[in-house]
């Protein structure tokens, strides 16, 4: 994500995006897979359901990072907070997603969530 070229807001809303198409439930058996470790008090570092969520959660502050550095993202921007946070709402998206949620609800969360760089 973080060479693409377009606008960051744009990149992080295709990201999110994602989770809107039907059928894929990748990322709702890793969050889903990962809770359930988390509750047993099985959290597994590199690889494994919570390294996936790490991983992604690196590369969104990696991208929120260039956001700030080529000026489309305010300079205060908590980037470790800010990242954690799309994560959880990507994840929050999926399990939506899964339990049925149709594709205009999640736009607006979507959308809503975004606002958090503002």
């Amino acid at each position: 994500m973080v060479d693409d070229d377009r606008p960051i807001r744009v990149v992080l809303r295709d990201w999110l995006y994602t989770v809107l198409a039907a059928g894929d439930v990748s990322d709702w058996f890793v969050a889903d897979t990962a809770t359930r470790l988390a509750a047993d008090g099985g959290r597994e570092r590199s690889g494994g359901p919570l390294g996936g969520i790490e991983d992604a959660t690196a590369e969104i502050a990696a991208l929120l990072r260039k956001g700030i550095s080529i000026g489309e993202l305010r300079p205060d921007l908590d980037v470790t907070a800010t990242a954690d946070l799309l994560c959880t709402v990507r994840t929050g998206l999926c399990t939506r997603r899964r339990a049925g949620q149709g594709a205009r609800g999640l736009r607006t969360r979507i959308d809503q969530a975004l606002r958090i760089l503002d």
